[in-house]
C-alpha cells in the first residue's frame, strides 16, 4: 500500500507519511473546517488523539462553540469543571470529595466520568478555563440581552 508524504509544522517541519485514504479523510476534515490548513488540521487531530489516548474518556466534538473536549456519553469536560467550581464556591467547607460527589448526584455523570473531566483539567487547565470564560460571557451576553428585550416590553 503506498502512502502519501505530507510536512506538518510541528516545533519545525517533520514529514509524515499518510495513507492515501488518511490523506483523503484530513482533506475532507479541512474542507468541513474552514480556516484551516492541511497542516493546522494534522496538528489538531494528532494532538487530540494523544490526548484521548492519555485520557480515554474524553473524546473531542464539534459544536456552535467550536471544537471542545466531551466525556464519553456525557457533557463536555468545561461543564463538568464548572459544576464542581460552582459547587466549591458555593458550600467552601466541603472536601473534595463531597464536592464530586454532590456533582455525580445532581448530574447524573457518574463518578468515573467527573474524576476523568477533573484529570483532563488538571492536564489541560488553560483550554477548560477559556471555555469555562467564554461560556461565562456568552451568559452574561444573553443575560444582558434578554434584561433589554424585557425592559422594552413593559
Amino acid at each position: 500500500m503506498s502512502t502519501g508524504s505530507y510536512d506538518m509544522d510541528v516545533a519545525g517541519a517533520s514529514s509524515v507519511q499518510l495513507d492515501p485514504r488518511v490523506l483523503e479523510r484530513l482533506h475532507a476534515f479541512v474542507q468541513e473546517h474552514p480556516g484551516l490548513s492541511v497542516s493546522a488540521a494534522g496538528n489538531l487531530l494528532v494532538d487530540e488523539a494523544l490526548r484521548s489516548s492519555a485520557h480515554p474518556l474524553v473524546g473531542f466534538i464539534d459544536g456552535p462553540s467550536g471544537r471542545r473536549a466531551r466525556l464519553t456519553g456525557g457533557p463536555d469536560v468545561d461543564r463538568v469543571i464548572r459544576a464542581l467550581v460552582a459547587t466549591q464556591d458555593a458550600q467552601p467547607r466541603l472536601t473534595i470529595d463531597e464536592v464530586l460527589s454532590i456533582v455525580a448526584e445532581t448530574s447524573d455523570v457518574p463518578m468515573e466520568s467527573i474524576r476523568a473531566a477533573v484529570e483532563y483539567w488538571v492536564d489541560f487547565p488553560e483550554d477548560i478555563d477559556a471555555r469555562i470564560e467564554e461560556g461565562r460571557t456568552a451568559e452574561s451576553k444573553a443575560r444582558e440581552e434578554w434584561r433589554g428585550a424585557r425592559e422594552l416590553v413593559e
